[in-house]
């Protein structure tokens, strides 16, 4: 009975050592239950919406383009979103342009004391493809390419104050392998001197086509008697590219000059409505200096347009000012 007696006192031994039995049930996780491995942590990914700035094709402004990206654990926001400025616009986007020459690549992206430091391939400085090699000695070409530099980096910087919180963006180039500072004189004509580099530059609005901006260039190209520009602004209904000018070469009113005021967005974000005063005259010589009349434009794709009815009864529906 001896192996009676060990099994006894092994019983007991268990017993005061506090061992136990745990059900198998109570050490899984729920059915429902997704278990996190750290491999799965390091693939996890997120969508967002973003708002991403390109040119608004044949304007000197950015236009918004908002696209659903998808987000990746192991990479910053701030790379993914300048690496898309550098890739243009999505192909449906045929009223936006890119900005940055062929071969443009993001370096890196630091932060310090608050300022978000992007540097650039020195291919940012290159000739743009549809350039040809001599462009800086036409003044026209040359003010063209500075101001794609510009609006690249105004580009850069909206981007990032609007989707990851940046305030200040100091833009470098890549140079004998180091990063370093741009000249103005490689953004400003009338800059004279290489040796004054491009500081901190932060938000501006000013270089976004807004629905006051919008305005302000539909009435500018009424007065100009530019219907090709004007025409870029128009939606719902509008004829052709030629008819549009034929109709308004005939059209028997004309806009001497305008003063917009700087309006309002609707609730819904989908239409905007502004004052203009206008200085119309019409075929008879007949002038009317104190027109106003309210300005409804309707978002489009994320451009303010005029509808076309709205455009062509816009002249019918002046009051005038006492």
């Amino acid at each position: 009975m001896r192996w009676v007696r060990a099994l006894c006192a092994m019983t007991l031994v268990l017993a005061m050592v506090g061992c136990q039995f745990i059900p198998a049930s109570e050490t899984m996780a729920p059915a429902n239950t997704v278990v996190i491995t750290p491999q799965m942590a390091q693939t996890r990914e997120s969508t967002r919406t973003v708002s991403l700035y390109y040119r608004f094709r044949g304007e000197d402004r950015l236009a918004r383009e908002t696209r659903e990206i998808t987000l990746p654990n192991d990479r910053r926001l701030d790379e993914i979103l300048i690496t898309m400025l550098l890739d243009g616009p999505a192909a449906s986007q045929s009223e936006r342009v890119g900005l940055f020459p062929p071969g443009t690549r993001l370096i890196s992206i630091t932060q310090r004391n608050g300022v978000v430091f992007v540097t650039l391939s020195r291919e940012f400085l290159g000739t743009p493809a549809d350039m040809p090699i001599n462009w800086q000695d036409n003044r026209t070409l040359q003010e063209e390419v500075l101001l794609r530099r510009r609006l690249g980096a105004y580009a850069i910087i909206n981007t990032l104050a609007e989707n990851a919180g940046a305030q200040s963006m100091q833009l470098l180039i890549q140079l004998d392998g180091e990063s370093q500072g741009i000249p103005r004189t490689e953004f400003y004509r009338e800059e004279r001197d290489d040796g004054v580099l491009l500081g901190p530059i932060t938000r501006e609005e000013s270089m976004i086509l807004t629905h006051y901006y919008a305005a302000d260039a539909l009435l500018t190209a009424w007065c100009d008697k530019n219907w090709v520009r004007l025409y870029r602004y128009i939606t719902l209904g509008p004829p052709t590219g030629d008819a549009f000018t034929q109709e308004m070469d005939m059209w028997p009113i004309s806009l001497l000059s305008y003063l917009v005021t700087p309006g309002c967005v609707s609730a819904d974000g989908t239409k905007a409505y502004l004052t203009v005063y206008l200085d119309l005259i019409d075929w008879n010589g007949s002038r009317q200096s104190d027109a106003q009349a309210m300005l409804t434009l309707v978002l489009q794709n994320d451009v303010w347009k005029i509808e076309y009815e709205s455009l062509r009864q816009l002249p019918e529906t002046v009051t005038t000012r006492y």
